[in-house]
């Protein structure tokens, strides 16, 4: 959304396994603040779930990511995310509030919009497998959403690309396999050569 924003700033935008921001109808937004609203202090009250080792906490996301991490892609993200509170403690560094749910959720109209008015190039990469992101699930409409957005961004856009990765495997494609990305994402990179952004 922001690439669309500034569009000063940014020369290309390469996405992985998700392709703009999640939607509701208009009707539902007062359902969507209050859910959110009621998160928010549940996640603002804790520090969140404390662990006695760094593999303790590899274990707790290959649990949580079920089907889309390897065990050492785990254990690398682990070891980038956790800070030692303890002797024998770690927690997430991240902020708890970005897990819960925006409390103001725009329309599909307003995001095909946002993908309208960005003019760098857009790479989008997702792997062809049933645990991804975009993948065809009976009761969503997610892989619609994702072709019409595409198409809004082509509308004014030709360079950009939608890229199906055959061998790759979930949504963390890009850690478990970097070496199935790369070549799709450097061949961007380099083939499309623009004026550097002003900043």
């Amino acid at each position: 959304l922001f690439t669309s924003a500034f569009p000063e700033l940014v020369r290309k935008c390469i996405m992985l396994d998700a392709f703009g921001t999640f939607t509701r109808p208009e009707a539902d937004g007062p359902k969507a603040l209050r859910m959110g609203a009621l998160k928010y202090d549940k996640y603002t009250a804790t520090n969140g779930k404390v662990f006695t080792s760094k593999e303790e906490a590899a274990q707790f996301m290959l649990k949580n990511y079920a089907n889309s991490l390897t065990l050492s892609s785990a254990t690398l993200l682990a070891s980038r995310q956790l800070v030692q509170v303890g002797p024998t403690a770690y927690q997430f560094r991240y902020d708890r509030r970005m897990i819960i749910p925006s409390l103001i959720q725009p329309s599909e109209e307003m995001v095909l919009g946002f993908f309208r008015a960005v003019v760098c190039p857009v790479l989008l990469v997702v792997p062809r497998t049933k645990d991804s992101v975009l993948r065809v699930n009976p009761s969503s409409n997610i892989v619609e959403k994702v072709k019409k957005r595409f198409a809004a961004l082509r509308k004014n856009n030709q360079q950009s690309r939608y890229v199906q990765l055959v061998e790759a495997k979930g949504h963390h494609f890009h850690i478990n396999t970097p070496q199935v990305a790369v070549a799709s994402i450097l061949d961007f990179i380099q083939e499309i050569d623009l004026p550097k952004a002003k900043l």
